[in-house]
């Protein structure tokens, strides 16, 4: 769930996760960046967070990406 501002909470920064993702095809290797605004694992750098890489390719479409976290959020 959602942690509220100025509340401390516990994170995951590395390993690998099924995260929400863009409607774009991400291709194995990738560099995986958040888009905050919309919530989701982007492949488009401009204005988002590198957060790692993606591990398994997906397809235009597919609304999950598999991503290796850097630990470096």
């Amino acid at each position: 769930g959602d942690v509220p501002a100025g509340v401390p909470g516990e994170f995951e920064v590395v390993g690998v996760y099924d995260l929400p993702a863009a409607n774009a095809a991400l291709a194995q290797g990738a560099k995986a960046y958040w888009d905050a605004t919309n919530k989701a694992v982007t492949g488009t750098a401009a204005d988002n967070v590198l957060i790692g890489a993606v591990v398994l390719g997906k397809a235009a479409g597919v609304a999950v990406a598999r991503v290796r976290l850097n630990g470096t959020v």
